[in-house]
């Protein structure tokens, strides 16, 4: 417990934050114990679904840290019912956005110089909001670009928020019945998202990921990775090529621009069967949201 305390932020506003938490996480055992803890108590996949809908309610009101642990989670078919994950998937498209006065705060504090001083253009409303960042439009010497930004005050929160997800890990590694026939290692998968968040803060190591994956296709025409500009990115904030596509699941706009589905279908398998045998370097999170095509590829 000492160790857990240590790390505890002992303000009203955490304290009532870790509140919530564990509120949240009493609840939410209550709401799954039916099915988890006694083997005649069956839910129905509409009932699970309506928890499911609820939980991603949940974790999008406790902010950043439980969004990406969701987002994590949803992919998870090996822990969590599929009735739970569908709900969890779409957490990426439900992210409300930040404050723009933030934004360039930090683009003035990373970059050394005020937005209007780096870009001649600079759209305040963003194109997309994600649970760790946001990314808005610009323009610099008649080139569009697309400058993702950090929200602030991340590594604090996770810090608060890790710590919470450590001891209910424990708590649940303790309780789970696992009648249901699967070992989950709670302690396990909490110290890999862990690990993951924190990797995720570091806009230095996935600009030179971006990079390595941008060379590893670079003779493949049809596969094409934006260029990260290492002037205009720091920690906290990574500005890239811009190049605007179609979500890999708009059929109907696909379709429209005249795409062969079968076509793309086959160069996706080809895109993660070359990442996964020929470079050993993998897209981690290759959702919808972060998978584009157009007629160029």
């Amino acid at each position: 417990w000492r160790r857990f305390r240590g790390h505890m932020e002992w303000t009203w506003d955490s304290l009532i934050h870790n509140t919530k938490v564990w509120i949240f996480f009493t609840r939410c055992l209550l709401k799954t114990s039916r099915s988890r803890f006694f083997a005649d108590g069956q839910m129905k996949a509409e009932e699970k679904q309506g928890i499911g809908n609820w939980i991603a309610d949940q974790l999008l009101a406790l902010g950043p840290t439980f969004i990406k642990v969701g987002q994590l989670l949803s992919t998870r078919t090996d822990i969590l019912p599929r009735e739970y994950l569908i709900p969890l998937s779409q957490l990426q498209d439900r992210v409300p956005d930040f404050e723009v006065d933030h934004v360039h705060d930090t683009i003035e504090e990373e970059l050394g110089a005020p937005v209007w001083a780096i870009f001649d253009e600079f759209e305040d409303i963003p194109i997309a909001a994600a649970s760790l960042a946001q990314v808005h439009r610009a323009t610099r010497y008649g080139k569009m670009y697309a400058v993702k930004v950090q929200r602030p005050g991340l590594w604090r929160m996770f810090l608060r928020d890790t710590r919470n997800l450590e001891l209910a890990s424990i708590c649940m590694d303790f309780i789970d019945a696992k009648r249901d026939g699967v070992a989950r290692n709670w302690k396990g998968l909490s110290r890999e998202s862990q690990k993951l968040l924190f990797e995720e803060l570091d806009f230095i190591h996935e600009r030179d990921c971006a990079r390595r994956f941008r060379k590893q296709f670079e003779r493949v025409p049809w596969i094409r990775v934006p260029k990260v500009h290492e002037s205009l990115s720091g920690r906290k904030v990574l500005t890239m090529d811009f190049l605007p596509s179609e979500k890999i699941t708009d059929i109907d706009k696909i379709e429209a621009i005249g795409l062969d589905r079968k076509k793309i279908a086959r160069q996706m398998g080809s895109c993660f069967l070359q990442q996964l045998l020929r470079h050993g370097f993998f897209h981690a999170d290759p959702h919808p949201g972060n998978v584009g095509v157009d007629t160029k590829g």
